[in-house]
Parts: structure tokens; C-alpha cells; sequence
């Protein structure tokens, strides 16, 4: 369901990549030790949120994901899916706070 999520989001397919992501993080609740899955789940939902110009509750989605996950589980591929976030919120809007916000915990670190 993760595979299908990512596809459905990036192919512009929201209402069944929605209904796709909802069933996925109600199967995920069952096991609480899975982290890594339903946080890109989540970052999908931000992604079609972003896209569709919800563009506060996308980043807040975002950004919550991120600050929940334990920094260990905070692996290449969930900071690249934050990224698509940011990716999809024209520039000119950057200046948003919730986006500035969002772009901060996704900056490359220095000496990383």
C-alpha cells in the first residue's frame, strides 16, 4: 500500500491515493514498531495536500511527521519525500511561515 500510495500521489490520482493512504495508516495502527511506512504515507497526503493548495495544512502535516519521528527513522528517503512537499508549493509562497518552517528541517546539515 506505501508503493501504491506514492504512485497514485505522484500521478495526480488524490481521491484514490486518499482512500489508498487511509486504509494503509489504519492497517499501520495495528503495529506500532512500524515508523518509517506510514510517516511516507503521511508525507505523501502532504505532498497531494501542497499540490491541491492547501498549502499550511500540507506543511503542518509535514513538519509534525518529521518532529514525530524518532531522528534515527529519519532516513534519505523520508527527508526526499519532505522535500517533494516543499517541491510542490510554487516559490512564490516559500515565504509562508509554514513553509519556511518546513524548509528549515529539510535543509542538507552542514557535514552531512
Amino acid at each position: 500500500m506505501l508503493y501504491l500510495s506514492g504512485t497514485l500521489t505522484y500521478l495526480g490520482e488524490f481521491d484514490r491515493a486518499r482512500h489508498v493512504q487511509q486504509e494503509a495508516l489504519e492497517r499501520y495502527r495495528s503495529d506500532p514498531t512500524l515508523v518509517i511506512d506510514p510517516a511516507l504515507i503521511r508525507l505523501d497526503q502532504a505532498v497531494g495536500e501542497a499540490i491541491d493548495g492547501d498549502i499550511d495544512d500540507a506543511c503542518a502535516l509535514a513538519v509534525g511527521t518529521l518532529l514525530d519521528l524518532p531522528a534515527e527513522h529519519r532516513t534519505r528517503i523520508v527527508l526526499k519525500r519532505a522535500t517533494d512537499v516543499v517541491q510542490a508549493i510554487p516559490t512564490q509562497r516559500w515565504e509562508r511561515p509554514a513553509v519556511s518552517e518546513l524548509r528549515e528541517l529539510v535543509a542538507p546539515k552542514s557535514g552531512t
